[in-house]
């Protein structure tokens, strides 16, 4: 199984922390703007530094950590078990022919 944690956290945090969209510090006008669709490279500057910090939080201190069930896995998985049945058939059926080779020889 894959670990989506990261990926998740990343983009939530990208989408909540890009300048302008939902929140804005330092603003043009006032310390904090909510939803003005403006930038500047202080506030491209603050929150990259947010977005640094609170992902090494999340991903490193806490651990997130999302997995999402793979069909493909759960595929190979039952093909190993799969596997582990037909050999010991096998097994058994060539033990049976070589049996009867020893019985009856064909040279």
């Amino acid at each position: 199984m894959s670990d989506w944690g990261p990926v998740f956290v990343a983009v939530v945090l990208f989408v909540v922390l890009t300048p302008g969209l939902l929140i804005q510090l330092p603003g043009r006008s006032r310390f904090v703007e909510f939803g003005n669709f403006q930038t500047s490279a202080l506030s491209i500057l603050v929150h990259a530094i947010l977005y640094f910090a609170l992902i090494s939080i999340f991903l490193l201190a806490i651990g997130i950590e999302m997995y999402v069930k793979n069909d493909e896995e759960e595929k190979k998985k039952q093909t190993i078990d799969n596997i582990g049945i037909v050999i010991p058939v096998l097994r058994m059926q060539t033990e049976q022919w070589l049996s009867a080779e020893q019985r009856n020889p064909s040279f």
